[in-house]
């Protein structure tokens, strides 16, 4: 039993001869937070209500610039985001590929918006180092030129893996990259 105020911190410190609280496992009686340290580094907090944030999980949120990118006709185009609108890691990098950084389930999302199609079908594809998911649609432009492509997955990912997002196109077409246009992903378990 660890008895404080109730304005106090319960800590339970765990040390090597390196350093001497390397590893933390700490109570906060006055916000009745429950932090737990690794290496040093705050890894995971639960709150007063029961909710688990974890600020050393790996996620990236990706978006286009809202200039135009031109895919290939008939091969695969790694599409390019030049705004990171957050990567928790530093894992997201050249503006096109993530790279897991611990093995895992990872939850990937991509989402194009497309404009001038000509063509029979288009796949978004999420393309990791083992495999390619792909979500492929019939071409069917709407009154204004749109059209949308989207692709979600829940992939298996060793540690080192990449994974980046291609664009196919059974014609031609231009990519709107604009903030619609994004890809993200992150760590579930």
């Amino acid at each position: 039993t660890f008895l404080t105020g109730t304005t106090q911190t319960s800590t339970i410190n765990f040390g090597d001869s390196g350093d001497n609280n390397i590893g933390i496992v700490e109570y906060n009686h006055n916000t009745n937070n429950m932090h737990m340290y690794t290496n040093a580094a705050l890894a995971m907090t639960i709150d007063s209500t029961g909710a688990v944030t974890k600020p050393l999980q790996p996620a990236f949120l990706a978006i286009g610039s809202g200039t135009a990118q031109v895919p290939s006709v008939h091969s695969f185009t790694v599409m390019d985001f030049n705004t990171e609108v957050y990567d928790q890691g530093a894992d997201f990098a050249s503006n096109t590929t993530f790279t897991a950084p611990v093995t895992g389930k990872y939850l990937l999302v991509a989402t194009l918006n497309l404009t001038t199609v000509a063509g029979d079908y288009f796949e978004v594809d999420i393309n990791t180092s083992n495999r390619r998911y792909v979500a492929s649609e019939d071409v069917e432009v709407n009154g204004n030129g749109y059209k949308a492509g989207r692709n979600s997955v829940i992939a298996d990912m060793d540690q080192g893996d990449t994974v980046n997002m291609q664009l196919y196109v059974g014609g031609t077409c231009a990519v709107q990259a604009a903030s619609n246009t994004n890809f993200s992903g992150c760590l579930l378990c």
